[in-house]
């Protein structure tokens, strides 16, 4: 007897009711312009950021009343080096594993050290889990008991595109550089030290200046403050 494969569905929005009991394959692709609900307001300079396609594929397995969802996701996010100013590309990675459980499985009075009911599941008697979390909506959480990779839906419908957003917003570095020795601006002309395009008769100007130098432009005076935070 053939095995029959396991649906593949190209939509981030899944409806619980459809998934089969042996769960299904995903494989998306997507604009970070389409992973918004309709009724959210969007973030340009997000869209900025992430204007290359991001990947997603996995699986999604019903547990009971509950999601085991297994997947990664791959994009590249576009930026600008802290030092040079020159445009970068950052190729990104990440995990979509987490256990989705409907939101209303959740008390409203949760707390760190406290319980959570579960629902009935397929014929099962109603079950507790320890979590750690305030939040009303859980995000992240794990297993029974770790709200580290536990996830929460309305408990009719998946919708992977909130969950692959905020993953994605988290791969954004604080400090974003062109190369570990990027040589940044010269504080006085800000010309590129990397390329020596500097005008300055003395050569580039790495370090604060003295009073007997040029005076130096607004530019030079915020690259400098910026420096200094690395």
């Amino acid at each position: 007897m053939a095995i029959q494969e396991k649906r593949i569905s190209k939509s981030p929005v899944i409806s619980f009711a459809d998934l089969p009991f042996d769960g299904i394959e995903f494989k998306l692709s997507e604009k970070f312009d389409d992973l918004y609900r309709p009724e959210e307001t969007k973030d340009p300079e997000l869209e900025g950021i992430f204007n290359h396609l991001i990947e997603a594929e996995g699986s999604l397995l019903p547990v009971g009343s509950k999601v085991d969802l297994r997947g990664e996701f791959h994009t590249t996010i576009s930026a600008i080096c802290d030092r040079c100013t020159d445009p970068i590309s950052i190729p990104v990675d990440g995990s979509l594993t987490t256990f989705l459980m409907a939101k209303t499985q959740f008390s409203p009075h949760d707390k760190p050290g406290g319980k959570v009911i579960h629902g009935p599941t397929r014929g099962l008697k109603p079950s507790r889990h320890h979590s750690k979390s305030k939040a009303p909506v859980l995000t992240d959480a794990e297993g029974e008991h770790d709200d580290e990779n536990f996830g929460a839906f309305d408990g009719h419908t998946i919708d992977l595109r909130p969950l692959i957003r905020e993953l994605l917003i988290l791969q954004i570095p604080m400090k974003t550089l062109c190369a570990e020795d990027c040589q940044g601006l010269c504080l006085v002309c800000a010309g590129n030290i990397n390329d020596g395009k500097c005008s300055c008769k003395k050569g580039p100007t790495r370090v604060k200046a003295d009073e007997s130098e040029p005076q130096k432009s607004e530019l030079a005076i915020q690259l400098e403050k910026k420096r200094k935070t690395f």
